[in-house]
């Protein structure tokens, strides 16, 4: 809900790249058609179909052209026809974008890129060449996150490496891979979630947010 709401902010409002006054997540709720209060007694375990079909209600509700998609999937349902190069191609420049906002769905939840950042693998070219003359294999390139969790020991910023990024959108059933893990980790799901409902595939992966 909150991932919805900031990325309408940002595209559509006066905190971000719009003239639309923002919208809080209380008037999302309403507009979404959770008319009783208090909300925090309704439960809702939103997927990535309803977080596109919530971001084009608030469009619709606002009165603003926006649409919403998968803008990267690796497996499963959904899944996306693009290279991992070309999907790092396409997030580098959705990021300098003040109308695409993304969303990266990962081990049960959502959160925000929001940047990144390019260094050279081999240390002792740090500073003797330009980043961006480096090919793709010679760089590593780090996705800034934003996390809005509300957990104690929540990180504000998650900064993953793209290619373990890769490797989370790319882990298949039974596995499942934690980003957000202190050590990155691939597991069996009744692992992370013993007795919890499995999926069959892997939902993971970036959606985008457009303003049109």
């Amino acid at each position: 809900m909150n991932t919805v709401a900031q990325s309408w902010n940002y595209l559509f409002s006066n905190l971000g790249h719009g003239q639309q006054m923002p919208i809080c997540q209380e008037e999302a709720l309403l507009a979404f058609g959770f008319g009783k209060k208090p909300f925090y007694s309704q439960g809702f375990s939103p997927g990535n179909g309803q977080l596109i079909l919530w971001f084009e209600a608030l469009c619709k509700y606002r009165k603003v052209q926006g649409k919403a998609g998968f803008f990267w999937k690796k497996v499963g349902y959904n899944k996306t026809k693009i290279t991992d190069n070309q999907a790092l191609e396409k997030i580098k420049s959705a990021l300098k974008s003040n109308n695409i906002s993304l969303v990266y769905h990962c081990n049960n939840h959502y959160m925000l890129p929001i940047g990144y950042e390019e260094s050279p693998k081999n240390p002792k070219l740090t500073y003797k060449v330009k980043t961006q003359d480096l090919k793709p294999e010679e760089k590593n390139t780090y996705i800034i996150v934003a996390d809005q969790a509300l957990l104690p020991n929540s990180q504000v910023f998650v900064v993953p490496n793209f290619e373990n990024i890769c490797t989370d959108l790319g882990t298949e059933h039974p596995y499942l891979y934690n980003i957000k893990g202190e050590n990155l980790t691939l597991k069996r799901g009744d692992e992370f979630y013993p007795g919890g409902k499995q999926y069959k595939d892997n939902r993971h992966c970036l959606l985008a947010f457009y303003k049109i």
